[in-house]
């Protein structure tokens, strides 16, 4: 009698979770299987690939059937499911089927459909960008059109890869459990106080219609003339960093006064409404200073300022040296030298007459000549008004009615940016299938970069799902200082179920075996499919 096992890990629980949500049938809906001879669809298809980018293994995607070799592949894929139907041509073809659908189009049916059976409350969208490189010219020689398919090209590298071409990604996720709603691949080259118009635009009715999104929120690159006429045209509310280069911005931050700011729930913040019609848009500017960040800029600020200082006495020096004809020309090279100090000024600043050394009888002659002396020192007036400033930034939003959101929303609401930059830096994972394209064609990488916001997708609302059943049941799960708490992470829940196998006998499930205690107990909280999954059914247990 032989016997073998594979290991099932956590695995289980991200597969039950895409059977919980039904995505498999939905894919298949969307894009029909394209040939009878075939042993996967493509909704298997894409849950194999999605498995495998949350498998932490960095398996390109000609080894996707290497990945699951040792992998109960019936219990996670579907019955007679086996390695080798995960092929290299199968998962190109279902690569290609993305992105003849439309990448973003199929991400925003499977988002919306996971939103809904959730029941996700979507408070906030929050917008950003990101880049990644890739390995190969793919279109670069060519110039971009304005057809589907993205030029990969150079451009600003947030990778810190100059060297390579890029293609970027526009995300959009929620405030609440950070889940992705909308993604887009852009140019490698594309400016985001362009394309962020461009993308809102694109999907604003998909936004409205399926999560009556109430807010965008971005930083200030969403803030430009154009953004603000097509958000009032579209009816959306935005909640945007104001620039502080404009002059509006920069004389409000200059003009304000702590004694005139209200504190905010937040620690550390104090807030001042103010009214502006900028761009023929009325809007509502919340000037705020937070203490914590005029602390953590402190000290580069000093460094900042000593630098300018030793740079400044060098050029004094050099002044100090320059013979002038003219008392009028040595005074108005004194005082522009003193308006150019932003942060120094000039103590016992003079203008004195110089002679040369010589007979009496030539210095007669000679006209007298003049030089400048002074010595240059910080004013500590003006570094520590800057000091105070560093603090400031404004938050703007075309919302007028005060009821709606007050200045801690608003806050609160910008500060959830960070849900969008979590999913960045997990999609950025090196263990995550993000980290490369290994695809020959750029049609291919879109529909790849669409398979990793899935990835994404899956993760976020797991961990989600697990969050709010605890709470449900008030239940917790010990974390990795072994505290009872009810918001674990994942990946911390990923790794607990790690070395979890299935024995197989003559071909077939056995037994379930390492199966502890606190993994037991969390699968009796999340019931349904979760249990299934890592329960033998036998003809004993059947009975």
């Amino acid at each position: 009698m032989s016997y073998t096992s594979k290991s099932l890990d956590y695995l289980g629980l991200l597969s039950a979770h895409w059977d919980g949500l039904r995505l498999t049938a939905l894919i298949d809906k969307l894009l029909p299987r394209f040939s009878s001879h075939t042993h996967l669809s493509f909704g298997q298809s894409i849950k194999a690939m999605v498995l495998n980018g949350l498998g932490y293994m960095n398996h390109r995607l000609y080894l996707v059937e290497d990945f699951f070799t040792a992998k109960p592949t019936d219990i996670l894929l579907g019955p007679g499911v086996e390695p080798s139907h995960l092929n290299d041509d199968l998962l190109g073809r279902s690569l290609d089927a993305i992105f003849t659908y439309g990448c973003s189009e199929l991400f925003s049916q499977l988002s919306s459909h996971v939103v809904k059976t959730q029941g996700i409350r979507i408070d906030s969208g929050h917008l950003d960008s990101t880049q990644f490189h890739v390995h190969g010219s793919y279109n670069s020689s060519e110039a971009p059109n304005d057809s589907k398919v993205i030029h990969i090209t150079h451009g600003y590298s947030k990778d810190h890869r100059p060297d390579l071409n890029q293609v970027g990604l526009h995300l959009i996720c929620s405030q609440q459990g950070s889940i992705p709603l909308m993604m887009r691949c852009v140019n490698g080259n594309s400016s985001d106080s362009v394309d962020f118009r461009k993308s809102v635009s694109l999907h604003v009715s998909q936004l409205q219609n399926d999560y009556n999104l109430p807010y965008i929120v971005a930083d200030s690159k969403l803030y430009s003339r154009k953004s603000l006429e097509d958000f009032k045209d579209q009816g959306l509310y935005w909640i945007s960093r104001i620039p502080l280069n404009m002059t509006r911005s920069k004389e409000l931050v200059a003009s304000s006064e702590l004694k005139d700011f209200s504190p905010l729930s937040a620690e550390g913040y104090q807030g001042k409404w103010v009214e502006v019609e900028l761009h023929g848009i009325s809007q509502r500017w919340l000037v705020l200073h937070s203490q914590q960040a005029q602390q953590s800029k402190e000290s580069s600020f000093v460094r900042k300022v000593g630098k300018a200082l030793e740079k400044r006495k060098q050029l004094f020096k050099t002044l100090q040296s320059t013979v002038y004809h003219c008392h009028k020309d040595a005074q108005k090279a004194l005082d522009r030298f003193i308006q150019q100090g932003k942060y120094t000024q000039v103590a016992k600043a003079a203008i004195v007459s110089k002679q040369d050394k010589g007979s009496k009888q030539n210095q007669k002659q000679q006209s007298p000549t003049y030089v400048i002396q002074g010595e240059v020192i910080q004013d500590s007036n003006k570094v520590e008004k800057a000091k105070q400033r560093l603090g400031f930034f404004i938050l703007g939003t075309n919302q007028l009615d005060q009821q709606e959101i007050d200045a801690d929303t608003l806050l609160s609401y910008y500060k959830g940016n960070d849900s969008t930059e979590r999913g960045f830096r997990f999609l950025k994972d090196p263990r995550v299938v993000a980290s490369s394209f290994f695809v020959q064609k750029p049609q291919r990488v879109m529909a790849l970069l669409m398979v990793m916001t899935l990835c994404l997708l899956i993760y976020a609302s797991l961990e989600w799902h697990i969050r709010n059943k605890l709470k449900e049941q008030k239940q917790t799960f010990p974390n990795q200082v072994k505290k009872e708490v009810q918001n674990p992470t994942l990946r911390w829940i990923c790794q607990c179920f790690m070395g979890i196998h299935i024995l197989y006998m003559q071909g077939k499930p056995t037994a379930i075996l390492n199966l502890s205690d606190r993994q037991r107990r969390l699968l009796d909280i999340l019931k349904g499919k979760f249990k299934e999954i890592y329960t033998i059914k036998t003809s004993e247990n059947k009975k």
